[in-house]
């Protein structure tokens, strides 16, 4: 696997991060109070301007499984919308490492062809 590649998986993963971000903060714009924070993060939530971080920041710590307890879904669809996030991330690094060690034997196989081609 090329270092380009490397790059474009760690890109897609930092994406997939910002759009659910993004996706928290449509949800939280259209139905206030779907997100319950502790007392640090209750004051992002209320204001517009620190909104999108804090939900980022919420979004990162669902898709990476770190969950720290700092912001929780209040409703049943965020909860729902939470859960997708969290298998796809699951399901982003499983596929990701299958990958890596996919083309890490390949080329080991490919590296031996006299030793297959004696038999």
């Amino acid at each position: 696997m090329s270092g380009e590649s490397v790059f474009g998986a760690l890109c897609g993963y930092l994406l997939i991060g910002v759009v659910f971000g993004h996706l928290y903060t449509l949800i939280e714009t259209i139905a206030p109070g779907s997100f319950r924070a502790e007392a640090a993060f209750a004051s992002q939530l209320r204001d517009p301007t620190r909104t999108h971080f804090a939900l980022t920041y919420f979004s990162f710590a669902t898709f990476t499984s770190l969950g720290t307890n700092d912001i929780n879904p209040a409703s049943p669809a965020t909860r729902g919308v939470v859960m997708v996030e969290a298998i796809a991330g699951q399901f982003y690094i499983a596929v990701l490492i299958a990958d890596l060690i996919g083309k890490k034997v390949s080329n080991a196989l490919a590296d031996q062809p006299a030793r297959r081609d004696a038999r």
